[in-house]
């Protein structure tokens, strides 16, 4: 560990500046005895022109800060170890002193020391950094002279200008560069006091920020002083060397003899690496990953990039099929400024430059190398397993299909006899248009599959599979409705009132709205009239459902370029709060006959052509109806259409500090290394349900069906098991009879242990079968990520 030893200054003294040896050698300096038989010390007093006759002495540091708050000293000398950035600042620093600790007491404690230290970095790399960061905040302090601060105060930001397609190096992600030079240039801006910004390389006008006396540089900008000379710019010491990778198709030779080398334009020192190939044997790409994708298909054999950005791409599903292989050249980058750059903003950014330890640039290279290019899940099943993909999918979609039909069918079997002529025409037209709502996207599912099924092109699969997702999230979204539908036609319907905030309800609905209206190309407004200053206790998933069903409508219906407006509108009344929803739209609108007589029907639309199933104003109505709400609608053909919902609610103040404490403790509850035993027959079954858990953390053994499942946790020790999901259909002991069973034996956890039902099985009969077993609850197939997790908090974490 290094320390220095430095001169401070109260920080109040803005007169006093870093190194400004013309002010400091008129100042009365403390120095604690402890230093005097340090001749460096004196010495270097001397060499700034601090007189002896200016030096007070004390017994202590605790004695020359009294000197210095007593006015008996200006400047106190001292070691770094007493230095704190919140009373003091540092005017010199100098003569770096290396300190070893040494153990007394053998070898053998420090090989214990240093398999803990090894346990400790892979977890946190960052952890010899932080502490250094703690306890020397000197490491972090930039000491400017007044001339820079001055000149840093007067410009207040720079510009940094990125290529976007650099992988690691700098990318850009929901519109803000990420990667390793725009984490150095965060932490650069941040310790200079001046504001960062950025800008893509694409969009830097120079000859306007030159107009306006605007502070910009290009970064990562290769460490090579005659080519910035020759583009009239100056360099920033080097922020960053990295080795180049040679990336190959797995199982190839990478020997670059008689090879087709792809190189991509904007890779950083293109010239220095071409100039060493044969012109004959390379081909210019304008981006990475057009030159990726020429290796992954074949077009070339090689490339050659910096390894930062090959290790960013190769984490990418679709290069899989690529590897890489260091080379022994590398690369230094800095900053690029103009040549007419005022040299004090060079000197302090590279002064800033220099305060960075390696351990600095490891943690914001480790923060980043560990950073996952976005994609999904989906993705990666696409590009490793295309056909058992279509596969699996076709087989999802004939079980939820079949599941549409039951519950069809059952509907129509509860129908009463005294109206069975109503009910011979009802059942009719529910049947042609579930037909139609069915077959539609059915269509589209079989001629996607019949169009790819003997394809090799990645593609064209991935094209497939989209298409069958979507046709497959909409059966979902019909078979959700009906059986919404049935549980309110069946009295299982009750709602579950809580505290719930206008910050809330504006977030979610802006999370969830506004990136269909902007796919849609329809502008969408949100105003609340006025911003109430009570809580709202109501149940939070119903209003959602209803104002969200709504603004979809709203925006499905409104042409692109249009508008959609949601105004809410608060009041408190002697019964309670009166909360008022107008959802106004300018799309097509309906006429007067169709509202009065069927806007609020089951499968009705007045334009059988529009997308959906004609049940969301059916259930909207429904969920109205039991808030005690009301809801109108006023529409004209062509020109828009208004719906007004008005909900009368108790209101509160604020929620009390128990209940918020509560919450609080429920926000930070965790599943982490909790174990469950994943009970189920189907493999596909248990491969998501695992996926889904081991993202939280949890640890999970399985069991194949019923009697192995109750085996297994019997013969377990006692805590081993946290919470069991139980499959209710599967051979040789179903989920209803392992349950049972489990409940009789002797085991200590037999009565507490939680047991959930996950079964395709969804009907009002099949959860109630659930609980009579002994389980706690009951989740359907397929299974929301959300609401498995959510159960096993209240089930695990919340009883504990």
């Amino acid at each position: 560990m290094d320390t220095y030893y430095i001169i401070m200054a109260d920080k109040d003294r803005d007169d006093l500046y870093f190194q400004d040896y013309q002010k400091i050698r008129n100042l009365k300096i403390s120095v604690s005895k402890e230093f005097s038989s340090y001749q460096h010390v004196l010495s270097h007093l001397a060499e700034i022109g601090i007189d002896e006759n200016n030096i007070v002495w004390s017994d202590s540091f605790l004695a020359s800060v009294c000197q210095l708050e007593e006015g008996k000293a200006d400047l106190i000398f001292t070691n770094v170890m007493n230095f704190d950035s919140e009373k003091y600042k540092m005017i010199d620093r100098f003569h770096r002193e290396t300190n070893v600790i040494v153990s007394r007491y053998g070898e053998e404690l420090i090989f214990d020391i240093n398999e803990v230290i090894a346990d400790i970095l892979p977890e946190n790399p960052s952890f010899f950094f932080n502490l250094g960061k703690k306890y020397f905040p000197e490491r972090s302090l930039i000491p400017f002279s007044k001339a820079e601060e001055v000149m840093l105060n007067a410009i207040g930001c720079i510009y940094f200008a990125y290529d976007e397609d650099l992988g690691y190096l700098s990318g850009m992600e929901d519109g803000v560069f990420v990667g390793i030079i725009p984490e150095i240039a965060r932490a650069i801006c941040k310790k200079m006091g001046i504001e960062y910004r950025e800008i893509r390389i694409q969009d830097l006008d120079i000859a306007e920020f030159q107009r306006q006396d605007i502070v910009y540089c290009i970064a990562p900008y290769l460490h090579d002083k005659e080519i910035a000379l020759k583009n009239n710019l100056v360099l920033s010491e080097s922020v960053l060397h990295s080795q180049y990778n040679i990336v190959y198709r797995k199982g190839m030779d990478v020997d670059l003899t008689n090879k087709k080398i792809g190189i991509a334009r904007n890779i950083i020192n293109k010239e220095k690496i071409l100039a060493r190939l044969e012109p004959d044997q390379t081909v210019i790409f304008d981006s990475i990953d057009e030159c990726l994708n020429a290796l992954n298909e074949g077009e070339i054999d090689l490339t050659v990039m910096n390894g930062y950005v090959s290790s960013f791409y190769l984490n990418i599903f679709k290069y899989n099929n690529l590897g890489q292989k260091p080379t022994k050249g590398g690369i230094d980058v800095g900053f690029a400024f103009p040549m007419e750059t005022s040299s004090l903003i060079m000197s302090a950014m590279n002064k800033a430059i220099r305060s960075f330890t390696e351990n600095d640039i490891l943690s914001i290279i480790s923060n980043q190398t560990v950073r996952i290019p976005n994609q999904t899940f989906f993705d990666r099943v696409i590009y490793a397993y295309p056909a058992t993909t279509l596969i699996v999918s076709l087989l999802f979609l004939s079980i939820l299909l079949f599941s549409v039909f039951f519950v069809i069918t059952t509907n129509i079997l509860r129908k009463k006899n005294k109206a069975l002529i109503l009910a011979t025409q009802s059942q009719d037209r529910f049947f042609s248009q579930i037909s139609h709502d069915i077959r539609t996207p059915m269509n589209g599912i079989i001629v996607s599959t019949e169009l790819v099924k003997d394809s090799t092109d990645v593609a064209q699969l991935h094209e497939a599979i989209t298409d069958i997702r979507e046709s497959g999230q909409f059966m979902m979204t019909l078979l959700n409705d009906v059986l919404q539908i049935s549980k309110m036609q069946d009295g299982d319907f009750s709602l579950h009132p809580e505290p719930y905030s206008y910050q809330e309800f504006e977030n979610t609905i802006k999370s969830i709205i506004i990136p269909k209206a902007i796919q849609k190309g329809v502008s969408l407004e949100l105003h609340f009239e006025p911003e109430p200053y009570f809580l709202a206790v109501l149940d939070k998933v119903r209003i959602k459902q209803i104002i969200i069903n709504l603004l979809g409508n709203s925006i499905k219906f409104t042409p692109p370029g249009n508008k959609v407006k949601l105004i809410v509108s608060t009041s408190v009344e002697s019964t309670g709060c009166r909360l008022t929803f107008k959802i106004i739209d300018e799309g097509i609108g309906m006429s007067k006959e169709f509202i009065e007589n069927k806007l609020y029907r089951q499968f009705e639309q007045e334009k059988p052509d529009n997308q959906g199933s004609g049940l969301g104003l059916y259930i909207v109505k429904k969920l109205v109806e039991k808030m005690n709400g009301t809801i109108t609608c006023e529409s004209t053909p062509g020109k828009g259409t208004t719906f007004t919902v008005v909900i009368f609610t108790e209101c509160i103040d604020s929620i009390p500090d128990n209940e918020v404490s509560q919450m609080a403790d429920k926000k930070k509850s965790s599943l982490v290394k909790k174990r469950v035993l994943l009970v189920d027959d189907h493999p596909l079954n248990v491969k998501v349900a695992s996926r889904i858990l081991e993202k939280e953390g949890i640890l999970i053994d399985s069991a194949e069906n019923g009697l192995l499942g109750s085996e297994k946790f019997i013969s377990s020790e006692e805590s081993f098991y946290d919470a069991i999901l139980m499959d209710i259909r599967m051979p040789v002991m179903d989920g209803l009879q392992s349950t049972a069973q489990i409940r009789k034996s002797s085991h200590p956890q037999a009565l507490k242990i939680p047991i959930i039902a996950m079964s395709a099985n969804a009907m009002k009969k099949d959860v109630e079968l659930s609980l009579a077993s002994g389980m706690n609850a009951h989740i359907p197939k397929p299974v929301d990520p959300e609401e498995l997790i959510n159960v096993l908090e209240i089930l695990i974490v919340e009883k504990e």
